[in-house]
């Protein structure tokens, strides 16, 4: 069977992505209050949604399968990482701080790092973002119905990352859309570039319901509602405009050997995600590195997020050298004989 093409722009646009996604963790390295971060705030007002409407825009070929056959192909895909992942933290921790390990700490670090609550949320998103759209937006069906479930339930479940997701899947579906909107894109950047300016502190606390009341009120649940619209709104936009940003690039220094390099780098991002977050959220912020390792202080967070995609991007090239690895860490099966393992979001 004959491999499909590449879209070696969106390829880039991961990458790109992926790096955003770093950085933004990387201040929160630097032991300060991310929120008075003005970098922070705009990196968090759109890169996750960006990650998640480029998982949308390759979600295509999942909606022509059966169901039974996606939940499959996405839970090894997106779930099973995180058992394997959160198993070996939980490992690594428990060796760190053997000594003061007990049976509730071992249970709670079990059910907390294993399972569902604070490791790699994002791949628990897009699985449910992959399930909820199949409902209303498979090839199988599209009934008006359907549709109108699948979006109430994703609202509810997924308020902020199933809209990009959907939007994402738009895109795809319709390239027309992608060339009309490539005509505006300097307009499209113009009012995302404005919006960044509205995304004070007291928005940005206020966009996350997190801002003091005495009691659950109608005003407070329409400024909530307000604040939070204008994010996802402010997150798709952006989404938007480094999309079409990169949809539009000259497709002559595609060949350039760099961006064929970058390019590759791009088909690793889930990968990428998954390394970093062990690294960032597990290692690096936890007690057992903190107090000893402070590089971050001492390199500027864009220098600092290049080193640790650099050491990610190798770390994932080891374990791919090794069938048995690669099966087991992430569920792949290597493709020899191919210069690069092709992914599917």
């Amino acid at each position: 069977m004959a491999t499909k093409e590449r879209l070696i722009q969106f390829d880039l646009l991961k990458l790109f992505a992926i790096y955003l996604i770093i950085w933004g963790h990387s201040i929160g390295l630097q032991h300060i209050d991310t929120i008075d971060n003005y970098i922070f705030r705009i990196l968090y007002s759109f890169h996750v949604a960006l990650f998640m409407t480029i998982s949308g825009f390759f979600s295509i070929s999942s909606m022509s399968i059966p169901f039974s056959q996606l939940l499959k192909k996405k839970f090894m895909q997106l779930i099973y990482p995180c058992f394997i992942w959160g198993g070996i933290i939980l490992i690594i921790t428990i060796i760190a701080d053997f000594e003061s390990v007990t049976f509730h700490y071992f249970f709670t670090n079990f059910w907390i790092d294993l399972y569902w609550y604070s490791n790699y949320w994002f791949l628990k998103s897009c699985f449910f973002c992959y399930c909820i759209a199949y409902i209303g937006f498979s090839n199988h069906n599209h009934s008006r119905i359907r549709i109108v479930v699948s979006i109430i339930i994703g609202l509810i479940i997924e308020p902020h990352m199933f809209p990009c997701f959907i939007l994402g899947m738009t895109l795809r579906r319709h390239p027309s859309y992608l060339s009309v909107l490539s005509k505006y894109k300097y307009a499209i950047f113009f009012i995302f570039i404005l919006m960044l300016f509205l995304l004070s502190k007291d928005v940005w606390i206020k966009s996350h319901g997190l801002f003091p009341t005495g009691s659950i009120s109608f005003g407070y649940i329409a400024e909530v509602t307000f604040y939070h619209s204008f994010r996802l709104v402010l997150s798709m936009v952006g989404s938007i405009s480094f999309i079409v940003l990169f949809y539009t690039i000259n497709h002559t220094i595609l060949h350039f050997p760099i961006f064929q390099r970058l390019s590759e780098w791009g088909l690793y991002t889930l990968e990428i995600y998954i390394i970093h977050t062990t690294i960032y959220e597990r290692l690096l912020i936890s007690d057992l590195f903190v107090n000893n390792l402070d590089i971050s202080q001492h390199l500027p967070p864009p220098l600092f997020s290049f080193f640790i995609l650099i050491l990610c991007i190798y770390i994932i090239k080891a374990i791919y050298c090794s069938d048995i690895l690669s099966k087991f860490l992430f569920a792949r099966t290597i493709i020899h004989n191919k210069t690069d393992i092709i992914h599917h979001y």
